[in-house]
């Protein structure tokens, strides 16, 4: 039903599907550049559950098929009579735009006149990056910046090489093969240096998580941001989904198995953020159904 509604409202569903089989031997391909062995051999349990209706989770080829589709239908609901593609277009744009405008203010001259100056010193991290849609956000709306991309899923990893690196994707980028670095790994222990990134972005991946695995995902991100970093993550409102009419709210109940703790008293993003050692930490809604919270490792004179 949910394909169906979105081909219904001009989500090329059948077009990324078409062009997911036609380019699946590289998605296949990458899989040996991309995985991690030893992550392979043991997944942690929080991950190894039923998610989206699919038993195995984000860990088959059948959910990287269906996840650029899916991506790109995910704001249906925030504004229904526009389409799809612009409204998607609309809420990541709400997010950058909101991000650069928190660099300008708190680090006006070190990370802001980066973006200004367009420099490929640059560095971000796209947590949980999936099939690389925010990865390429990133990379339009930030010019020239590395962008590391982060995915538990190695399936969903090869699928975003594929799909940023391969020419009439609907997410291609000419820049993809210089700017982007692939990781398979935990969002709580990621391969990257402390002190080392002067952006982390994390894009609805919390409300998939246990809360005290939120909580180790705020300190590595705290951990890998140079002094006067910034960590910005976009995800659902806890209350606006604990508001939704009955059948939306099973919808997520049961496809979702974190999500009771994610809209109890358990989860309190903003708390978690400042507990990791975050100043000038923001909370905003995002569009009718996300909210976006920002917040900056303290600069070394502040630390």
């Amino acid at each position: 039903w949910f394909i169906e509604r979105g081909n219904k409202k001009g989500v090329p569903f059948g077009e990324t599907i078409d062009f997911f089989r036609t380019n699946f031997e590289t998605a296949q391909a990458n899989y040996d550049l991309v995985s991690n062995p030893t992550i392979e051999d043991d997944y942690k349990s929080y991950y190894t559950q039923t998610f989206h209706g699919y038993e195995t989770g984000n860990l088959s080829w059948e959910a990287a098929e269906d996840c650029l589709g899916a991506t790109l239908s995910m704001s249906l609901s925030y504004w229904p009579k526009n389409r799809p593609m612009e409204t998607a277009s609309w809420f990541r744009g709400n997010f950058t735009q909101a991000l650069t405008q928190y660099c300008d203010e708190h680090s006006p001259h070190d990370i802001s006149q980066k973006i200004k100056t367009k420099s490929s010193s640059l560095n971000m991290l796209d947590v949980a990056g999936s099939i690389g849609v925010s990865t390429k956000v990133l990379l339009d709306e930030f010019e020239n910046a590395k962008v590391g991309l982060v995915d538990l899923s190695p399936y969903f990893l090869s699928t975003a090489k594929m799909l940023l690196e391969t020419k009439g994707s609907p997410i291609y980028d000419a820049s993809a093969t210089q700017r982007v670095s692939y990781q398979h790994a935990y969002a709580e222990d990621m391969p990257y240096a402390s002190n080392s990134l002067d952006i982390v972005t994390v894009s609805f991946l919390i409300h998939e998580l246990p809360p005290p695995v939120i909580r180790q995902v705020m300190e590595e991100a705290y951990r890998v941001l140079k002094p006067g970093g910034v960590l910005a993550i976009l995800d659902l409102d806890a209350s606006t989904v604990k508001s939704l009419p009955p059948l939306r709210r099973f919808l997520f109940e049961v496809s979702e198995p974190h999500i009771h703790q994610y809209t109890s008293a358990k989860t309190n993003v903003h708390e978690f953020m400042k507990d990791a050692g975050f100043q000038h930490t923001t909370y905003e809604m995002n569009d009718p159904m996300n909210a976006r919270w920002i917040g900056q490792k303290p600069p070394k004179s502040d630390a």
